[in-house]
C-alpha cells in the first residue's frame, strides 16, 4: 500500500505533468532526492516511470 505522502506524488504526476523530478519535487514540497528515490522504487513496481516527454504511468504485467 502507498503512504499518503506517494499517493499525493502520483495525484500530481496525473494532474500536472511535470516534465521533470525537480519539477515535481516543487509541487509537492520535497527534496528532489527524496522524489528521485521514491520514482526509482515506483519504477521498480510499475507504478510510475519518467520518460525524458514526462512522467508516463504504467502498469505492471504479471
Amino acid at each position: 500500500m502507498l503512504s499518503k505522502e506517494n499517493q499525493h506524488l502520483l495525484k500530481v504526476i496525473a494532474e500536472q505533468q511535470p516534465r521533470s523530478v525537480t519539477e515535481l519535487a516543487s509541487l509537492i514540497g520535497r527534496a528532489v532526492s527524496n522524489v528521485s528515490r521514491t520514482q526509482k522504487g515506483m519504477k521498480v513496481f510499475g507504478i510510475a516511470n519518467l520518460i525524458s516527454s514526462g512522467y508516463v504511468k504504467t502498469k505492471k504485467s504479471n
